[in-house]
């Protein structure tokens, strides 16, 4: 992680490391040696990379918080996060997180063949 990072834009070397040269030290960089079981919060904007070993296997959970309002406009769906808005995946939650789920499906926007019309149950 880069301390401070989500409270600048990102340098010139900062976006062609995060993109072209992925294993490239990052000046200022801190390293956050993590063990079964620890977690590790930061801000969304803040720079961060994962390091993946060789033939490890890496099991991860990430979550993500946003502040809701009910007049809040849907948004454009991140495709890498579209398998979340199948139908089948709520049923595979913890009852407790169908209100959030529910919530957050609410707003979600999507491109194409849905024609950006609101998807929500």
């Amino acid at each position: 992680m880069v301390p401070a990072s989500h409270k600048r834009y990102r340098t010139d070397y900062e976006r062609e490391c995060l993109l072209k040269t992925r294993h490239a030290d990052i000046p200022g960089q801190k390293v956050i040696y993590l063990k079964r079981g620890q977690t590790v919060f930061w801000n969304g904007y803040t720079l961060h990379r994962g390091v993946m070993k060789k033939n490890i296997e890496r099991l991860t959970i990430a979550s993500a918080w946003s502040k809701h309002n009910d007049d809040d406009e849907p948004k454009e769906v991140d495709q890498r996060l579209k398998w979340m808005l199948k139908d089948s995946v709520r049923d595979f939650l913890p009852e407790t997180m169908h209100v959030y789920y529910d919530r957050w499906r609410s707003l979600q926007k999507l491109r194409g063949e849905h024609g950006g019309r609101r998807q929500g149950r």
